[in-house]
């Protein structure tokens, strides 16, 4: 790999988020004291994620859009960040969009920004790292590197913001540059004695303004990992942000422990003179979790059921039905009454209808159409304001039935954005609807960018259509290796695989 491998900087100023007490029990600190008279904490955390793939000028790289969106995905449904992605941007975009958060960020937020892409360090005349853009010029058309972000630049921008607490998370060639410092001091918070809540841990943390930086090595070339898989520092940070959302406090500090087996030696340092003795802190919050936590939770719940359920169960007729998917639906419905976030409401709205047309706890009556029309409107309203988080969601009420509000083509658009952000649920579904449209070469494509991405259901869909076609031939596709399909959907915990690779057998 060239000395261009992989900038990935993660600047973030967060606010606080919530604990998921309720289904596992937390693994973080037991708080108890309040500090009398306080007001409440106002602390919004942001995130700006930044990743380029393509380059007009330099080799593409692999992994950092999925790495992003891995990063985007926790922080959203985990930590409760606002969380804009910004995908190829030139250097102007690049800090137009950091400076922007100038005029968003109060004192007490926190933010986050993430930068993905290639970096390189110019040691004849600047001493200094660079990220490159997507239409940055070679350095024989770009002698003065204008066309590049100086990891000066983006420091000194982010330095001025206007929030508490910034740190940057720097996965990067050359990373250890952003540092100015590396830390070595204690931390003034010590978990062993403190009785103090959460939120009061944030207050005094907030008092005091701190830069960090966490990077993913020194004066090094980090890897960029294999195509469709993340980088080795991405998959480390994303599992440890992952295992830790369920914590009351989590910090940067914590984040590095779980980093510190990394070959490429990862470090925790700080920028600018504001070092201070204060934690930056991803989330510090006790309370109980809000309806899109639970939301999220049920369908991880769900999807562990759907994974773990036998070929022969779904094969039956009738209602499926059990305590846990009883859990499950309850959680749903709880959050299609909340009148605190629409969104939210219409996610567990969709969800209802899913599971009544799968048959799996829930019948629904007169409520099926009220509940369509309401998932509809909320998520194409989202799609006019620029928000794509549900656009699988949105193609999947017509795809299973459920409602039809559009015709087919815009349903399959509607799935191809979705896989293009890497909404893994969305390979699955829409194999399933042009499958549904009789359209095997398209079934098969998209089960197969699935099957890529190490998604089970995609696996096994991309298997069974090799499977069923072994004595037709009509998708002019290799068909002979569908059994190693089914052994990796099945190595991935799904139950229907094993039956099939039972019954084959």
């Amino acid at each position: 790999m060239n000395s261009f491998i992989k900038t990935f900087l993660l600047v973030s100023f967060l606010t606080y988020s919530f604990t998921f007490n309720t289904i596992a029990q937390s693994r973080g600190l037991t708080l108890n004291r309040t500090v009398e008279n306080a007001l409440p904490v106002n602390s919004k955390a942001y995130a700006l994620i930044v990743a380029t793939d393509e380059y007009e000028n330099f080799d593409n790289l692999n992994n950092p859009v999925y790495d992003a969106m891995g990063v985007s995905k926790i922080l959203k449904e985990g930590y409760d960040f606002d969380v804009k992605v910004l995908k190829s941007p030139s250097k102007d975009e690049l800090l137009t969009a950091i400076r922007e958060y100038h005029n968003i960020l109060n004192k007490e937020d926190r933010f986050l920004l993430y930068l993905a892409g290639h970096g390189i360090y110019e040691t004849k005349y600047y001493e200094e790292g660079f990220v490159v853009l997507s239409d940055s010029e070679t350095k024989g058309y770009d002698p003065n590197l204008l066309t590049y972000a100086s990891f000066h630049d983006v420091k000194t921008l982010t330095d001025k913001l206007p929030s508490q607490q910034v740190l940057m998370v720097v996965d990067v060639c050359f990373g250890g540059a952003f540092n100015d410092k590396i830390t070595k001091g204690r931390s003034i918070y010590d978990a062993s004695n403190s009785e103090m809540t959460a939120e009061d841990f944030l207050r005094f943390q907030l008092e005091e303004k701190n830069r960090y930086v966490l990077s993913s090595g020194k004066l090094n070339t980090v890897s960029d990992g294999i195509k469709g898989q993340h980088s080795p520092f991405a998959e480390k940070l994303i599992k440890s942000l992952s295992e830790h959302k369920r914590d009351s406090i989590v910090t940067a500090q914590l984040i590095k422990q779980d980093l510190r087996l990394l070959k490429s030696q990862p470090i925790l340092g700080s920028f600018s003179e504001n070092v201070g003795t204060s934690e930056f802190v991803f989330k510090a919050k006790a309370s109980g979790p809000k309806s899109n936590t639970l939301v999220f939770r049920a369908e991880e719940e769900y999807y562990k059921f759907l994974t773990g359920v036998t070929k022969y169960k779904l094969d039956e007729p009738f209602l499926i039905t059990g305590r846990k998917l009883e859990e499950i639906a309850k959680v749903f419905q709880d959050a299609s009454v909340d009148n605190s976030s629409t969104s939210d409401a219409a996610l567990g709205m969709f969800w209802l209808l899913v599971m009544n047309k799968q048959q799996h706890q829930v019948e629904l009556t007169t409520e099926e159409e009220y509940y369509a029309k309401e998932v509809i409107k909320v998520f194409q309203e989202e799609e006019r304001n620029g928000i794509n988080d549900h656009l699988w969601h949105l193609a999947t009420i017509q795809a299973l039935d459920i409602h039809r509000f559009t015709d087919d083509d815009q349903v399959l658009t509607l799935y191809k954005r979705a896989m293009s952000e890497h909404q893994m649920k969305s390979f699955w579904y829409a194999g399933q609807f042009a499958l549904k449209l009789e359209n095997k070469a398209m079934a098969y494509n998209f089960f197969e960018k699935g099957a890529k991405l190490n998604d089970p259901f995609s696996q096994y869909g991309l298997a069974m259509l090799k499977y069923n076609d072994r004595h037709y031939y009509e998708l002019d596709k290799p068909i002979d290796d569908y059994i190693k399909y089914l052994e990796k959907a099945s190595e991935n915990g799904l139950r229907r695989a094993s039956d099939v690779l039972f019954d084959i057998n």
